[in-house]
């Protein structure tokens, strides 16, 4: 092996030399064996001899090999992770870092190892999570963290747990939870959505012949904010002579009405080509 060779190499050299063997005891059994080699020389710098020493390493073997294997299996969990993981001092610089997603990162690999929080957040993100550490270093327990980064493809929202891994060294546990995010805040788009819906409803079946049409057009409005285009606004359609008509109309602040360029238009017209470019609804 590599190993006997240089072992070898090293006693023709003349120099000190350690390899480990398997050897065995007068019963049989086998362990680990360290044999050191020391060359011996006289007065005038002449080698004379070698002297050998061996111990019985079978007991450190072990115990090496079983971190290796803790380390195989760390690595292993760690690798199944979605999430990232920062071991961080407590003045918030970070020691070491393992990230699965390589484009979450804020600053090239690199780079990242000895950067302090406050040279890749902004000055609130870092405050924030500064709080976190100082709160968990100090033995308190703080509730996971949420908060949003702006990146190319658009915003991203995390979650922060810490935990303290004693001294000054700090582990943060980073998930992106965009997904579920944006599904919780779809959901609570919908329910506002349906609230208007369900207001206006009631509000309309109850509303008399003289407010109708005020009603109309704030229900147009809210629907505008809502959705937060530039116009939205309800079309009349006549079968009999195939034609529509904008009847009502609501217009953000500084969108110039388009109700009277709208009327009596043929229904096979689309109402992309008959107004202008700007963000709008239809009712």
């Amino acid at each position: 092996s590599a190993a006997s060779d240089v072992y070898k190499r090293q006693i023709q050299n003349k120099e000190k030399a350690e390899v480990t063997i398997i050897n065995y005891r007068k019963n049989g059994e086998a362990y680990d064996a360290q044999i050191q080699i020391y060359p011996l020389f006289d007065e005038q710098g002449n080698h004379t001899n070698f002297i050998s020493l061996q111990r019985d390493v079978s007991e450190t073997t072990q115990r090496n090999a079983e971190i290796l294997n803790q380390q195989k299996r760390f690595r292993a969990i760690v690798d199944t992770l979605p999430d990232q993981l920062f071991v961080l001092k407590t003045d918030g610089t970070v020691i070491e870092f393992y990230s699965p997603n390589k484009s979450l990162l804020l600053l090239p690999e690199h780079e990242i190892i000895g950067t302090n929080l406050n040279n890749f957040l902004d000055a609130k993100e870092a405050e924030a999570h500064m709080h976190c550490i100082k709160v968990t270093a100090a033995g308190g327990v703080v509730e996971p963290y949420q908060y949003s980064l702006e990146f190319s493809t658009g915003t991203m929202f995390f979650e922060a747990r810490y935990a303290s891994l004693g001294g000054d060294q700090i582990l943060a546990v980073i998930r992106n939870i965009t997904k579920e995010k944006k599904s919780e805040i779809e959901r609570n788009r919908q329910s506002i959505y349906y609230q208007i819906i369900s207001d206006f409803t009631s509000k309309f079946i109850l509303v008399d012949s003289d407010r109708l049409n005020n009603l109309i057009q704030d229900f147009l409005q809210e629907i505008g904010q809502f959705f937060g285009v530039d116009r939205s606004y309800i079309f009349e359609f006549n079968e009999e002579e195939d034609i529509m008509t904008n009847t009502f109309e609501w217009c953000a602040a500084d969108v110039e009405p388009q109700k009277e360029y709208l009327q009596a238009l043929p229904c096979s017209l689309s109402l992309i080509h008959i107004s202008e470019p700007t963000r709008q609804a239809e009712i």
